[in-house]
């Protein structure tokens, strides 16, 4: 799926290993969603402020890349 925010990237869903929680995360823009029906411009939170949020450091490492939503 191509990203509706940037309009530059794919959405990849991907799993967020320390928080066991599944989402859809943008490769160019870094725009996260964690339902796939949610997905839209004006829905997304940033991966790293969501992930600092939780104590993490908001790097593509800290994740599993399921394939392209």
């Amino acid at each position: 799926m191509w990203c509706p925010r940037c309009n530059q990237g794919f959405i990849r869903e991907v799993h967020i290993n320390a928080l066991d929680v599944d989402g859809f995360l943008c490769e160019e823009c870094d725009a996260l969603w964690l339902r796939r029906d949610q997905i839209d411009p004006g829905s997304f939170v940033d991966f790293t402020t969501f992930m600092e949020g939780r104590g993490l450091k908001g790097l593509w490492s800290e994740l599993t890349v399921k394939k392209s939503a």
